[in-house]
């Protein structure tokens, strides 16, 4: 699930490639279909909301631990209900599954403002960083291993970070370039309106959805982001 090629699983990719029978339900546009069925929707929010459909439709009884488990996935793939794939079906989605006793308060507090500090004073730094190019539509912070070190930070630690240029008036594409350790840079997309960041991804054999998306690039900061410039700059 919420898997859009079988590589992306990692190393138990190819035991998974052994089972008989696969089953991908997914919304990701650069979906591979490369499962036996497949249930793809790249106009659905979230995978959760694709799950939600499946429950509904087959008549199965819904437990207060699924209804807040679907009511997360629905909320966190929509950045809160503001992306574009928020649509009338997913407001219902998430209204009955209010029903079915998913409490939207207890959700958001504890994915939302239950962060460790480590997060924040990595945030600190990482805003020392904010950048922007392209006449101010294209705002972006790096995250170095030194600071993620120095703080006592681990990579998880970066979720949200990318959103925060994005939100910075003008800005039409923002990217959080997260240096790896041994290993390529991190970089995520998100993006305003009609600008396609998917496509970005994609040129560096990433990939995601219209308005949020990720890649790994290999290289030095100034050689990967010379490279994400380019494919940018020919898409605002």
């Amino acid at each position: 699930m919420d898997c859009s090629d079988l590589s992306r699983v990692g190393r138990g990719s190819e035991k998974i490639a052994r089972i008989g029978t696969l089953v991908n339900i997914d919304h990701h546009i650069s979906n591979s279909m490369f499962s036996e069925f497949s249930y793809v929707d790249p106009r659905a929010s979230s995978t959760g909301e694709l799950i939600y459909r499946l429950i509904s439709r087959m008549g199965c009884s819904v437990t207060r631990d699924i209804a807040t488990n679907l009511y997360a996935a629905i909320l966190t793939d929509t950045g809160g209900f503001h992306y574009g794939t928020t649509g009338r079906e997913t407001l219902i989605a998430a209204g009955n599954l209010v029903g079915w006793g998913a409490d939207p308060q207890e959700i958001s507090e504890n994915i939302y403002e239950n962060n460790p500090l480590a997060k924040i004073r990595l945030l600190s730094k990482a805003l020392d960083t904010l950048t922007f190019d392209l006449d101010g539509r294209f705002g972006y912070m790096v995250v170095w291993q030194k600071d993620m070190q120095a703080v006592g930070a681990v990579p998880e630690h970066t979720e949200g970070f990318v959103d925060l240029p994005r939100s910075i008036s003008g800005v039409e594409v923002s990217a959080l370039f997260s240096e790896q350790h041994n290993g390529p840079f991190k970089v995520s997309f998100r993006s305003k309106g009609e600008v396609n960041v998917e496509r970005v991804a994609r040129a560096f054999d990433g990939g995601g959805h219209r308005n949020a998306s990720a890649c790994r690039i290999q290289g030095d900061f100034e050689t990967v982001y010379s490279r994400v410039l380019d494919v940018i700059r020919d898409g605002i």
